[in-house]
């Protein structure tokens, strides 16, 4: 069954923050904001400056959270199309699926390392809102590279492992390990004493030796 991110319509409360993000064990390491990335106005759109044999990683988190009286039913868990770890990206043989509906983006179906790196997305909900941890891994096979659901665009990867992005109506340099984090709020219309927050991140993990980069054939599973 394919399940959709949370659609947040109101309360948003951007913040534009600098994740800790080391990988770790977990499936997606948690973004830590601490600082500011850097707003842009002169950058060239289209350039790839990614060393030969390293990819770059750029990835979307979703995780939503509920108070007050929610009561969603249990969903049943689904191996994971990856996961990272101590700076190895793991890959689900199997390939993964195409959660978004933007349609130019290409699903890494084949275990094969091509284009210049990978765009990951993660979305997970905690265990009031029914738990679930699900994700999707796409080929980043070209700059600018769109991602509509989430008004993104990569414009630039810069030699050091930068990149330059648009979110919404902004620019912005994202230093390897730093994110952009949104928080919004909503009262869910079926259950009015449920409140739903959900907080979305969008982080450049920077370089990826493609030696680093593992086809897995065994269910990776959160």
């Amino acid at each position: 069954m394919q399940i959709k991110p949370w659609k947040i319509t109101l309360l948003a409360i951007p913040f534009i923050l600098l994740a800790c993000a080391q990988l770790d064990a977990s499936p997606v390491p948690p973004a830590t904001p601490t600082q500011s990335v850097r707003a842009v106005t002169d950058f060239d759109s289209g350039i790839s400056e990614i060393p030969p044999e390293q990819l770059i990683f750029v990835l979307v988190k979703n995780h939503s959270s509920g108070s007050g009286s929610c009561d969603f039913p249990v969903v049943e868990q689904s191996p994971l199309a990856f996961k990272v770890s101590s700076r190895i990206l793991t890959i689900d043989s199997a390939g993964s699926s195409s959660w978004l509906s933007d349609e130019n983006l290409v699903p890494v179906t084949q275990p094969e390392i091509v284009g210049l790196g990978y765009f990951g997305f993660y979305t997970s909900r905690d265990y009031s809102l029914g738990g679930g941890i699900y994700n999707a891994l796409y080929l980043l096979d070209q700059l600018p590279y769109s991602v509509s659901s989430f008004s993104l665009v990569i414009y630039s990867v810069l030699k050091d492992g930068s990149i330059v992005a648009g979110v919404k109506d902004q620019v912005y340099q994202f230093e390897p390990g730093q994110s952009w984090v949104e928080v919004s709020t909503i009262n869910n219309d079926s259950q009015p004493d449920c409140r739903i927050t959900s907080t979305l991140s969008i982080t450049n993990y920077g370089l990826l030796q493609s030696s680093d980069i593992k086809f897995e054939d065994d269910p990776i599973l959160p």
